[in-house]
């Protein structure tokens, strides 16, 4: 590498410190450059002055002319002055603002380069070699010499002035210039380091409003879950709310049922009562009946023929006792069969409370309400039917009490009949002299006490009957206490027979005195007997009220206590709801802490999204702030350098006047020197011409 100068001082130190064999400028160059080997210039740098070189390429600025063989322009490259190069290639983005001028290879010669480029000298002042001065000067100075040199003197002067300004306006172009350019690259990479901070800050504020659009829109959809989930416990409550009124409704309708059941049960109890006084007051009537019977019977006793009934007696008591023994053996299936409906009904209870559990445990709240509503319907018309049955009951109770007075009518009516008996009995004791006829009457008698003791036996075999079935809806044992009972009055019916067996000859004496007035009491006795027979269809009239009314009473205790069933299954129902109502207000207050908690969370994240934002949204405005200064401060520079540009540009205008009023100054000293050279030279032609004349 090798490195040539016009003038001694032009910024040897810095173009020694910067030229290398292929040449690369990095950064700012202020300076001429002359080199022998190819000079680049990158991007981002700027070189201000001008190139002198083989082969040039630009990426970068060059504020200066170029003088190359070749000069390539890159793209983003630029040329700020004129061009001399014999091959010159642009690419597209690159920009030369000057003129192009073409050279020969005989032009381009490094020692041949214009002066132009070399501007950088000392301005000492030296001029060009004037021509020597005459052989023969005269020593004296003449005028001439004096002018030539004064001219001389001048035109050095003129010299130097031109040098030095040219130089200290190139300096301080060149300083100027490379001052402005460097700090604009630096705001610019500066502004552009602040436009990416600025997006980046832009991206991450965008991000950042997403982000909190997305927790706003989640801690909104949180806050609608919260409202709803609010509203569904509010509605959970009030349903609670609703159960347990209908709950307190229906024990109060159940405590009501409760209560109208105790009364129902005190009337049923004190109509059993009435109807034990009844069927009290009904043996007593069939007793007294039997007695009359069997005062009958004594007084037939006194027949001759009481042997057969004595075995009519026996094959009575024979058939009672079979039938006893037939309803021991019923009251043994009844008791095997009660045994086996209670082991029934065991299983069907067993059976009944699983299917109750299981369906209690699938029924929901609105068919506990349902079957509620259904259920006290069904008690207030069970209740009504109640009334009404115990209306009707009442009124059979009244109708009842006035059989039974009328049946108190028959007993008395019964008790004048057996004390008329008695009277007969006395008078029959009287008329024993009647006796005769009195055994043809008794055989009648006979007759119709078979008659009677056959109806007596239906009676029996119908009270039997009636209180069969009434032991069957309370309990068996009555009816063994009744055959018991039976079983006792038959006892002492035999007894009784035995001992009118000793009657018997007295009767028989006494019958014939008796037949007439025992023809008079027959039509007596046959209205009692129709009587009697009356009342005995009274009685099972009675007996089958008395069936109808226990048949009444059994459904309707049934039917409370379905009711009561129903009530306590609509009370686990209800409790299973309350439950299961309490488990859901627990989960949904669980839920609703937790949506709090999240919520709470969700504010709290929001706050530091918020405050993050503000933070940001703070350093914004000051990027902003400081990009408007930096932009403001650019524009500023950007006016001071176009200022120091158009001020440059005035003293260069000034100085390139001023540089060729010197030249033309310099030109007519010249010529004034050229035509005082000459005339010198004519001069001392003639002062040479004038001596030889002389000789």
């Amino acid at each position: 590498m090798s490195l040539s100068f016009t003038h001694k001082q032009a910024d040897r130190g810095f173009l020694a410190r910067i030229l290398r064999l292929g040449l690369k400028i990095s950064g700012v160059h202020n300076g001429d450059l002359r080199v022998d080997t190819s000079v680049s210039v990158p991007a981002q740098s700027v070189v201000i002055g001008a190139i002198i070189a083989p082969r040039v390429e630009v990426r970068g600025l060059v504020r200066g002319d170029i003088f190359a063989r070749e000069i390539i322009v890159h793209a983003g490259g630029q040329v700020w002055g004129d061009i001399y190069t014999r091959a010159c290639q642009v690419f597209l983005g690159g920009h030369v603002r000057g003129r192009l001028n073409t050279l020969d290879e005989a032009d381009f010669s490094l020692a041949d380069m214009p002066a132009m480029f070399l501007e950088s000298g000392d301005g000492d002042g030296e001029m060009p070699a004037s021509p020597s001065p005459p052989t023969a000067i005269p020593e004296a100075p003449s005028p001439q010499l004096i002018l030539i040199h004064r001219l001389e003197n001048e035109a050095a002067t003129a010299l130097a002035g031109r040098a030095e300004l040219e130089q200290a306006f190139e300096q301080k172009l060149a300083q100027k210039a490379g001052d402005a350019v460097a700090e604009v690259f630096t705001l610019r990479h500066e502004l552009q380091a602040t436009r990416a901070d600025l997006q980046t800050t832009h991206q991450s504020l965008q991000e950042t409003r997403l982000d909190l659009a997305a927790r706003e829109s989640e801690l909104a959809a949180e806050t609608g879950l919260r409202t709803q989930l609010e509203a569904d416990l509010s509605r959970s409550q009030a349903e609670h709310a609703a159960a347990a009124q209908a709950l307190n409704d229906q024990q109060e309708a159940t405590d009501l049922l409760r209560q109208q059941k105790a009364v129902l049960e005190s009337d049923w109890r004190q109509t059993l009562e009435e109807l034990r006084q009844m069927t009290e007051r009904a043996h007593n009537l069939e007793s007294a009946m039997q007695a009359s019977l069997l005062h009958s019977a004594e007084q037939e006793e006194a027949l001759l023929r009481w042997q057969e009934l004595a075995e009519v007696t026996e094959s009575q008591a024979a058939e009672l006792q079979h039938a006893l023994q037939a309803a021991q053996l019923e009251l043994e299936k009844q008791t095997t069969l009660a045994a086996t409906l209670r082991e029934e009904r065991a299983e069907l209870r067993r059976q009944l409370t699983q299917t109750r559990a299981e369906r209690d445990a699938l029924a929901q709240a609105e068919e506990a309400q349902a079957a509620a509503e259904a259920a006290l319907a069904e008690l207030q018309q069970l209740y009504a039917r109640a009334q009404g049955e115990r209306e009707r009951l009442r009124l059979e109770r009244d109708e009842m009490q006035g059989q039974l007075a009328l049946q108190e009518e028959t007993f008395a009516t019964l008790t004048d009949l057996r004390a008329s008996q008695k009277d007969v009995t006395q008078r029959y004791e009287a008329l024993r002299a009647q006796r005769d006829d009195l055994e043809t009457q008794l055989e009648t008698r006979q007759a119709e006490l078979a008659q009677l003791r056959t109806r007596l036996q239906e009676a029996e075999a119908a009270r039997e009957e009636l209180v069969a079935a009434a032991a069957r809806a309370a309990d068996l044992q009555a009816a063994l206490a009744r055959q018991e009972d039976l079983e006792a009055a038959l006892a002492t019916a035999t007894t009784q027979a035995n001992e009118s067996v000793d009657l018997l000859v007295w009767y028989k004496a006494s019958l014939q005195v008796t037949q007439q007035d025992l023809a008079e009491r027959e039509q007596s006795l046959a209205r009692s007997q129709a009587k009697n027979a009356g009342l005995l269809a009274q009685l099972e009239e009675r007996a089958r009220l008395v069936d109808k009314w226990k048949t009444n009473v059994s459904r309707l205790t049934e039917l409370l206590y379905a009711a009561e069933r129903r009530a306590k299954k609509l009370e686990a129902g209800l409790a299973q709801y309350k439950e299961a109502a309490q488990l859901e207000s627990d989960r949904l207050a669980a839920e609703l802490r937790q949506s709090q908690a999240q919520r709470n969370a969700s504010e709290q994240e929001a706050n530091v999204l918020h405050q993050s934002v503000a933070a940001q949204g703070e350093r914004l405005a000051w990027l902003q702030t400081t990009l408007v200064e930096r932009d403001l401060a650019l524009e500023k520079l950007q006016a001071t350098f176009d200022e120091q540009k158009r001020s440059l540009y005035s003293v260069r205008q000034l100085a390139t006047a001023r540089i060729r009023e010197l030249e033309q100054e310099l030109a007519l000293a010249q010529r004034q020197l050229k035509d005082l050279t000459q005339w010198l030279e004519r001069k001392k032609t003639a002062n040479k011409q004038q001596p030889t004349s002389n000789n």
